[in-house]
C-alpha cells in the first residue's frame, strides 16, 4: 500500500472481484478461485476453550441477520 494511503482507500483484488460477481456471474469463476488461492484471517477460537491445533474444531465469529442467514467476517491478505 502506498505510503500516506489508508486500507479503505485502495481496493485489493479480492474486494474487486466480490463487488463484480455480486452483480455479474461470470465474475463468480475468478472471484471463488482468488478466494481460494488467498491466505484470509477469520475470528473465532478454539472449540471448549482448548489450544488450537490443526485438527481443531473452531468456533467461528459470526452474527446472523434478521432474516436468520449467518454472516463470517473475514480478512484478505494480499
Amino acid at each position: 500500500m502506498p505510503s500516506g494511503t489508508t486500507m479503505s482507500e485502495t481496493k485489493n483484488e479480492l474486494e474487486t472481484l466480490l463487488e463484480q460477481a455480486a452483480t455479474e456471474p461470470a465474475h463468480r469463476p475468478a472471484f471463488f478461485r482468488t478466494l481460494l488461492e488467498s491466505t484470509v484471517w477469520v475470528p473465532g477460537t478454539a472449540a471448549d476453550d482448548q489450544q488450537v491445533v490443526d485438527d481443531s474444531a473452531l468456533e467461528l465469529q459470526h452474527w446472523e441477520k434478521d432474516d436468520g442467514t449467518s454472516v463470517y467476517p473475514f480478512l484478505y491478505f494480499a
